[in-house]
């Protein structure tokens, strides 16, 4: 091959390559576009599909029924109880006054609000709750667009006597206050959806393609709380506040043993069928919730400081003839006039000028730790939302004329669930229970008892003794009853102002006790 022929085949190989290149790549971006058109048109499908099924289709949702609160005897509580609701299912609706007209004609509401109502932009229109059985079949098949459900709607067997412990819920069937609120989830279950095809006339009908869930009921709430023990505590209350003109009242029972609250009540209260509807601040668990200066069972803490920390003996003489001492130009007196007083003297008559002394001999710093040792200034963490720790400051702010006070009672803010703890320690031989309301949720226990010592038994069986003779001898002998033993402790305070000071002649009145004092089943604070 001579150079010339030669030069021209090594030149059409070199522009096969490159053409060969040049349609490779060609293809390759052919392919990369006819890709990518495809992807659009395949994704585009599918994405326009989702979006008309979506609008074409009506997801109704099945309420779950709401789980029961019990007592723990099974008493029903709350419970959901079958009512007639009336709805209109738009779509399906053809002529709007027809549908108002035979609606009004049954005498739920005027024509003007059914035709109000059914203006709305709502698929499903609720229309009236809770309608008559009868109206309901009337209206059940006079067009398809009429839907009678069969719905559960929150009902309360006894509206006033547990309202603070349950709460209630909203229109909604949401938990707003108490046990309601706070088990909420538990309460309500699991709601249940069917998902309908809409025909192009309108008309529905269940695609089996289409997926549907049935509604699960929530888990039942067992309480603690005996129903016949709370009765006889709420008719109590109420008979003292009307008795005595009392703006409130309110009682605790609690095992001594377990910490199982069988009984909390208040009056006035509200009826927890309405829904919250009334003057909220009755809607809450005072017990709980509501702060107030304890007065003289707060001399329970001081005189245990005392004994552990060996201050005094029981016979030492810790009031002379004095009727008044003097604090930083401040006066502190006693309500009644004693003269010579031995530290058990001075507890069992409640002597405030006795107790200022037993504090001061004791020491603050003494006197703070035995507080906390109690829960003072703690919450107790029971199961009710709300709970309120208290007011107790530490004991390096307190001036004199402030530790004098708390040495009785004031300067400082707690709740009757506190107390009751308190005082419980002493009841059960010197260990503290968490208080409890609720026993189960479902199958599952929600039962944590919580122990430990907060005194010797020793120190507890003085203050036994202690207490025995103040309803025996002392300012508790109203409480004495025929032939039952019973130890316990009153307290008088005055009303604190919320804007400081205190209120005049307002007062609050108090009673822990015990029985039987030796062997004790349940412990009981009242307040008015």
């Amino acid at each position: 091959m001579n150079p010339v022929t030669r030069n021209i085949h090594k030149d059409s190989q070199v522009m096969n390559r490159r053409m060969n290149l040049a349609i490779f790549f060609m293809l390759a971006l052919t392919g990369i576009i006819l890709l990518k058109t495809a992807s659009l048109q395949i994704f585009s499908y599918f994405k326009l599909d989702k979006v008309v099924t979506s609008k074409n289709t009506i997801k109704i949702i099945d309420k779950a029924e709401r789980g029961d609160i019990l007592d723990r005897n099974g008493e029903l509580i709350a419970t959901s109880m079958k009512t007639f609701n009336l709805y209109v299912m738009k779509p399906m609706m053809k002529n709007i006054e027809n549908v108002a007209e035979i609606v009004s004609s049954a005498g739920i509401l005027s024509y003007n609000d059914v035709l109000s109502r059914l203006n709305s932009r709502m698929l499903l229109i609720p229309i009236s709750y809770d309608i008559p059985k009868n109206t309901a079949m009337q209206l059940k098949d006079k067009y398809a667009s009429i839907i009678i459900k069969e719905e559960k709607t929150r009902c309360y067997i006894n509206p006033y006597l547990f309202s603070n412990i349950t709460g209630f819920v909203g229109v909604d069937n949401k938990g707003l206050e108490s046990i309601e609120y706070l088990y909420d989830d538990d309460l309500s279950g699991r709601n249940g959806f069917v998902i309908f095809q809409k025909k192009p006339n309108g008309k529905l009908y269940k695609h089996p393609d289409y997926s549907e869930r049935i509604s699960q009921k929530g888990k039942n709430i067992v309480l603690t709380i005996d129903k016949r023990f709370q009765e006889i505590a709420y008719n109590t209350v109420e008979r003292w506040c009307e008795k005595y003109h009392a703006l409130h009242s309110s009682a605790i029972i609690m095992d001594v043993k377990t910490g199982e609250i069988y009984a909390m009540v208040d009056y006035p209260t509200y009826n927890s069928n309405l829904h919250g509807k009334g003057n909220p601040q009755i809607c809450k668990n005072t017990s709980v919730v509501n702060l107030f200066e304890p007065g003289s069972i707060f001399k329970l803490i001081i005189a245990i400081s005392a004994i552990e920390n060996r201050s005094l003996n029981l016979n030492d003489i810790c009031k002379n003839y004095l009727d008044t001492i003097n604090i930083n130009g401040r006066k502190i007196t006693d309500a009644h006039d004693f003269n010579i007083l031995t530290f058990e003297q001075a507890f069992v008559m409640s002597s405030n000028i006795g107790f200022v002394n037993v504090g001061e001999k004791t020491g603050k710093e003494n006197v703070y730790k035995t507080a906390l040792k109690f829960g003072i200034g703690k919450k107790t963490g029971i199961n009710v939302p709300g709970e309120q720790r208290g007011f107790f400051t530490d004991y390096t702010k307190w001036i004199p004329i402030h530790f004098a006070n708390i040495c009785f009672g004031q300067g400082l803010s707690v709740t009757s669930l506190q107390m009751i703890c308190a005082y419980n320690v002493i009841a059960n031989k010197g260990v503290y229970v968490n208080p409890k309301i609720v026993k189960s949720v479902g199958s599952s226990s929600v039962f944590k008892n919580i122990e430990r010592r907060v005194v010797s038994k020793s120190v507890a069986m003085t203050m036994n003794d202690l207490l025995k003779e103040v309803v025996y001898k002392g300012t508790g002998v109203n409480a004495q009853v025929e032939g039952i033993s019973v130890a316990g402790k009153t307290g008088t305070a005055e009303k604190a102002s919320e804007t400081g000071g205190y209120l005049s002649g307002k007062y609050i009145s108090l009673f822990i006790g015990y029985f039987p004092a030796d062997n004790p089943k349940f412990i009981i604070i009242t307040f008015i």
